[in-house]
């Protein structure tokens, strides 16, 4: 298993470091990409690709968290370990799925009644 370090100064850092607006991600579409589309291909990719783009900053950002939270370099670990912390990250986002299905449902169900 991966240690941690949990202090409140790595706490406190994460608060203040951990920020998807620190970083700016654009994409830029290849000339031969644009002229293989139609226009109307490329006005419903353009809102998808900007969705990348945030994606992006928030993907970033959870680099900067686990560089402060695993302060040990993470290039040395086996397949195993690795693995097993893929597993541990999938299982949470397993269950951030259901509760936000869940509240999503109980919002949906709300706006029925109303």
């Amino acid at each position: 298993m991966v240690s941690k370090v949990n202090t409140d100064e790595v706490t406190a850092r994460l608060a203040e470091m951990v920020n998807p607006e620190f970083f700016q991600v654009y994409i830029v579409t290849d000339r031969d990409l644009e002229d293989g589309l139609t226009a109307e291909e490329t006005i419903r990719l353009k809102p998808k690709l900007r969705l990348v783009e945030r994606l992006s900053t928030r993907l970033a950002a959870a680099m900067v968290k686990g560089t402060i939270k695993y302060p040990e370099e993470q290039e040395g670990r086996t397949v195993e370990e690795w693995l097993e912390h893929l597993m541990d990250d999938l299982g949470d986002s397993l269950n951030f799925a259901a509760l936000f299905e869940k509240a999503l449902g109980k919002l949906l169900e709300e706006q029925k009644k109303s």
